[in-house]
């Protein structure tokens, strides 16, 4: 293997299990244990390679996960908003966006009234900047995560026990932290530490440990959102952009364009997060080929160009679309 294509596969098993040891990449990669170790420290330094958790907390509580677009009329404070956002425990992703919307936020309430007295205090906050809001549930992810800052400690609090809360505090920071630094961190021995894990990851809430690039290869880092028109072909062309998503390989490290697919209710449809090679590449493949496949009348997509995470992170990694892509019916 060239070093791209150790990279790759780095990258595809630490996705999948970000825990692995130094031992168990070693054989996976056929190398030596010093060289896994060289492979990493070139990963985070040049991809910006980190680990996190994802979780799936819809096991515990019915959370309300809303994705928001947001236009301004009027030109805002970038300081401002900067600041609204960092204060702000709902939202946990924030994206300045260059297209037909201007921001991205990623919301997390506990029930639709505390959702609904949020959005109502945020645009009250943001009204001098006379911002069009756009919120859709966010339901369920086909492919990819949208991970949790670490707030999430506040949404689970009173509903896990306090050690299991404590660990995925310090997991969703750095999910590589060995058991005795976990130790240390919580107060917690190691053999209970072992024992509340396996039972996290046995009821499903922590879905697995894995990993995010925040410098892809790629410059070009798109979202669009999505509106349908649904009649008997629906079906048929969704199954059609499944699809496409599959065959979307990138020659990067990521291993596919598309990072993140989701079905939503609401403003919108349908959500997508990709990472293209250029402005044009991403029109081509992503925004055309979506107009194509569900036919231009009854498609209507609105998308931007991702400029800065303004919170959270870009949600990049090297995960298998085919084997993780989930379906639902339409």
């Amino acid at each position: 293997m060239n070093r791209e294509e150790t990279n790759r596969l780095m990258l595809r098993y630490l996705s999948e299990d970000s825990r692995s040891t130094i031992t168990k990449l070693s054989s996976v990669l056929n190398c030596s244990r010093p060289t896994v170790m060289k492979i990493l420290e070139y990963l985070e330094r040049n991809a910006d390679l980190r680990y996190t958790l994802e979780l799936d907390l819809s096991k515990k509580i019915p959370l309300e996960r809303h994705l928001i677009t947001v236009k301004f009329a009027v030109k805002p404070n970038a300081y401002d908003i900067s600041e609204l956002i960092k204060k702000d425990g709902y939202i946990h992703n924030a994206y300045a966006t260059e297209g037909d919307f201007d921001l991205v936020l990623h919301a997390i309430s506990r029930d639709p009234l505390e959702y609904i007295r949020w959005e109502n205090r945020i645009v009250t906050e943001l009204s001098q900047y006379k911002p069009v809001f756009k919120p859709s549930e966010l339901i369920m992810t086909h492919f990819g995560f949208l991970p949790f800052n670490n707030g999430v400690k506040d949404i689970l609090k009173g509903i896990i026990k306090e050690k299991d809360n404590m660990l995925i505090e310090e997991l969703n920071k750095n999910s590589r932290t060995s058991y005795a630094e976990l130790s240390k961190l919580t107060g917690i021995d190691e053999e209970t530490i072992r024992y509340r894990l396996f039972r996290l990851r046995e009821s499903g809430i922590i879905k697995r440990f894995t990993t995010y690039v925040q410098k892809p290869r790629y410059p070009y880092n798109i979202m669009f959102f999505a509106n349908y028109r649904f009649n008997k072909e629906t079906a048929k062309h969704a199954e059609m952009a499944r699809n496409s998503y599959i065959k979307a390989k990138a020659e990067n490290e990521l291993g596919s364009n598309y990072q993140l697919l989701a079905p939503l209710s609401g403003s919108y449809r349908f959500f997508a997060m990709a990472n293209f090679e250029s402005k044009e590449d991403a029109m081509k493949n992503a925004i055309r080929r979506h107009k194509f496949i569900f036919e231009s009348e009854n498609v209507e997509i609105k998308h931007a160009r991702i400029i800065s995470v303004m919170k959270g992170m870009m949600p990049y990694r090297n995960l298998d679309i085919q084997r993780n892509y989930t379906r639902i019916d339409w």
